[in-house]
C-alpha cells in the first residue's frame, strides 16, 4: 500500500491508503521502486561517511573541526525521518534513517565526551 496525500484521508485525519497495483500516487510503480532504491543507495553512501567519521574521531580521541550544530541537527533530522519512515510505513526511509540516527547519536555522544575531555585538559 502507498499513501497519497492528495487523495484524501479517513475520518480523524488518518491517512487513507490505496493499493499499489500498477500506479502509485499517479507515478508508475516501477519509477517509484527505482527512485526509492536510488535514494536508499545515496543514503547508504552518506552512512558510510558517518561511520568513517566516527572511526576517525575514535582514533584521534577528538572531534576537532566538527560543528556541534551540524552533529545535533544530523541527529535530529535522521531521528525524525526514521520515526516518520516507520510510521508511514516506508522501508526505504525507515531502514536508512534508523541507521543514520544510530550513527548520528554515536557522533553526538563522541562530541559530548571529547568536548568534556578538551575542557579538562585546558583547565589542567
Amino acid at each position: 500500500y502507498a499513501w497519497c496525500g492528495d487523495q484524501g484521508t479517513l475520518a480523524g485525519n488518518v491517512p487513507r491508503t490505496v493499493p499499489a497495483t500498477s500506479r502509485t500516487c499517479g507515478a508508475p510503480i516501477m519509477f517509484v521502486k527505482v527512485s526509492g532504491l536510488l535514494a536508499m543507495a545515496g543514503s547508504f553512501v552518506i552512512l558510510f561517511g558517518l561511520a568513517k567519521q566516527i572511526l576517525v574521531n575514535h582514533k584521534r580521541g577528538t572531534v576537532e573541526g566538527l560543528s556541534g550544530v551540524l552533529i545535533v541537527s544530523a541527529f535530529y533530522t535522521y531521528s525524525a525521518w526514521a520515526v516518520h519512515g516507520w510510521a508511514v510505513p516506508n522501508l526505504y526511509l525507515a531502514i536508512t534513517q534508523t541507521i543514520g540516527g544510530v550513527l548520528a547519536s554515536i557522533l553526538l555522544i563522541q562530541w559530548l565526551r571529547y568536548r568534556r575531555q578538551v575542557r579538562r585538559t585546558r583547565q589542567s
